[in-house]
């Protein structure tokens, strides 16, 4: 009987002893899991904010290939504009342009002076993105 009261005493030492270790273990996979629910709401919170400033990154980039290329129709506008180059001639004039789904028309007024040694030319343009262009030159010729 001695041998199975020690027996039974360290059974129940042991049973003890392994009630505390799934315990112990118990909680930390409990702790495990509610950290591990506090690191993936910060990490949904970061990743519907990266993929909210994605969204308005390429709007950015598309509203500004539009303007870029309101600007680019607008230059041609302005390229396509006649000039005079007959002395103590002046003249109005119109230019359109196209780029990248993107239309422009200009105005602007070319001369010279009786001479024909200077010549000037002003306008300006909008485009279908919205932007207005002005611009202005001069010009002086020798032999």
């Amino acid at each position: 009987m001695a041998t199975n009261g020690r027996i039974d005493g360290l059974n129940t030492i042991v049973n003890s002893r392994f009630e505390t270790l799934v315990t112990n273990v118990n909680t930390a996979n409990k702790q495990m899991l509610e950290r591990q629910t506090i690191i993936d709401e910060k990490q949904n919170v970061q990743i519907s904010q990266n993929t909210t400033d994605i969204k308005n990154l390429g709007h950015r980039v598309n509203d500004l290939d539009k303007s870029l290329s309101g600007g680019i129709a607008s230059s041609v506008a302005f390229a396509m504009m006649p000039t005079i180059t007959e002395a103590g001639v002046k003249m109005v004039s119109m230019g359109t342009g196209y780029y990248n789904g993107q239309s422009a028309v200009s105005v602007g007024f070319t001369g010279t002076d009786e001479s024909g040694k200077y010549s000037f030319k002003f306008g300006s343009s909008y485009s279908t993105a919205g932007d207005a262009t002005f611009g202005a030159g001069v010009g002086f010729r020798w032999k």
